[in-house]
């Protein structure tokens, strides 16, 4: 190789150009020169910019110098060697530079080393920047909802407000109007002491009336049984019983439990259908009882119709159904009562009357609700007409409850029934409500025999007393 080319080689191997070592912390310098928090190291990019003018300078030198080696091609060896000696202390020259540098890039590093140091605090305080502004912005939201929650209350407190307002405005009202009732109830004291001291001089006076009336004295059923004794009252009663005789049901002079039980069993079957006949009626002011038929078949067929056709009824001329009431109370009493004239004494006949009025006053009552019922009920002596056979077996009365049990637990045929079932009639069927009570074979049988063996005892075969 020529001195020339080891001249021109040797400026080149020699070169390091400090912009590359540079140029990466000069951008981050750059970048971070940005941020007002280094406005600190505004010292160290001034020694940087003027190290770098240095740098350029020496360079600008060493281009100068490599144009004078350039001029100096056509010269001689000797001349090479200057250069080359001149080459050597700008070699050296540099080398001091490089040194300079490499000790200005440590005092660089370790200035980024602190930045990079500063940068991470900086970062840190960032990070507790953003949590601080974070919990300052819960807090504005919890400052807000509590001024939503403040305004909240106070619209609530404006509404408490006026409902205080009105309540006070409604206890003026209240007082007012206690004020009023309590002269309203002041007069009405008044209204009631008058009233009761009216009331008292009436019930005196009903009292008054009482007094003139004499009690009846209770019946004894043994008493009828003498009556019965006789041959003429006896006889009338069998006569006037044609319910029992058609029934076969043993009417007897005994004054056991079970001739009395047979004979009021008689009775009360005759009082029963009396009552349904007369009494437990659609309507009052028709004595004709096809229009209760009419009335039961129209609601098998149509119960609406048949509750308003009866409805309408018994909306005519209230005062004339009451008249009829009472003329059909005196027939069922006249029928009932009529069967033992004669048999009881006239103080026991005219009580036993005023029972049976009793009884079916009571009836009545009972049945007015069922008559204007929006459904059709009727009354069944007969309730296996339509297929029922479910029946209530009547209990003879007595203080000897093993004998009533025994009789009743005895099975037999039935006899007669002495009160009916009541029905709701729906649809061309009938639905029971309630059960027939009826007279049960067994037992009339018994009395029978027990009748004939003591007739046959007796010496003149009459009726005795037992």
């Amino acid at each position: 190789m020529s001195l020339e080319n080891k001249a021109r080689a040797l400026p080149q191997q020699g070169r390091i150009s400090p912009s590359d070592h540079l140029k990466n912390p000069l951008e981050q310098i750059v970048q971070l020169a940005a941020r007002p928090e280094l406005q600190s190291t505004a010292s160290i990019f001034d020694e940087i910019n003027r190290r770098q003018a240095e740098i350029n300078a020496k360079e600008a030198e060493l281009a100068k110098a490599q144009n004078d080696l350039k001029a100096l091609k056509g010269k001689t060896e000797d001349a090479v060697e200057v250069m080359f000696t001149a080459n050597e202390k700008l070699k050296a020259k540099l080398r001091g530079v490089k040194e300079e540098n490499g000790l200005r890039l440590q005092s660089l590093e370790a200035k980024d080393k602190d930045l990079n140091e500063r940068a991470e605090q900086i970062s840190g305080l960032k990070s507790e920047l953003k949590n601080l502004q974070a919990g300052h912005s819960q807090e504005i939201e919890k400052a807000a909802q509590l001024s939503r929650d403040i305004t909240s209350l106070q619209e609530k407190l404006k509404e408490k407000e006026k409902m205080i307002d009105k309540m006070k405005a409604a206890g003026s009202n209240l007082k007012t109007l206690l004020s009023e009732e309590q002269k309203k109830s002041a007069e009405l004291e008044k209204e009631r002491i008058v009233f009761h001291e009216e009331g008292q001089k009436t019930l005196a006076q009903l009292r008054k009336l009482e007094s003139f009336a004499v009690r009846g004295a209770e019946a004894d059923e043994d008493t009828i049984v003498e009556a019965l004794s006789t041959k003429m009252a006896w006889d009338k009663f069998q006569m006037d019983s044609e319910l029992a005789v058609r029934h076969h049901v043993p009417l007897l002079a005994f004054n056991s439990p079970a001739a009395k039980g047979m004979r009021l069993a008689v009775i009360l079957a005759i009082l029963a259908r009396e009552i349904d006949t007369n009494i437990f009626q659609p309507n009052y002011l028709f004595s004709d009882t096809e229009l209760r038929v009419v009335l039961c078949d129209l609601a098998t067929v149509d119960g609406g119709k048949e509750s308003f056709c009866r409805s309408m009824l018994l909306s005519i001329d209230h005062s004339a159904q009451q008249v009829s009431i009472q003329s059909r109370i005196q027939t069922v009493v006249c029928n009932v009562s009529n069967s033992l004239f004669g048999v009881l004494s006239e103080a026991q006949f005219g009580e036993f009357r005023q029972r049976i009025e009793n009884v079916v006053t009571r009836a009545i009552e009972t049945w007015r609700p069922i008559q204007s019922a929006s459904k059709k009920y009727e009354t069944d002596f007969e309730p296996l007409k339509w297929d029922d056979n479910d029946w209530t077996q009547f209990q003879f009365p007595g203080d000897n409850n093993d004998q009533n049990e025994a009789a009743n637990s005895h099975q037999g045929s039935n006899l007669l029934t002495v009160f009916p079932r009541i029905s709701w009639v729906n649809n061309d069927k009938r639905h029971p409500h309630t059960f027939v009570v009826q007279l049960m074979a067994s037992p009339a049988h018994g009395i029978s025999s027990s009748w004939h063996l003591q007739l046959m005892a007796s010496p003149a075969h009459g009726i005795t007393k037992p």
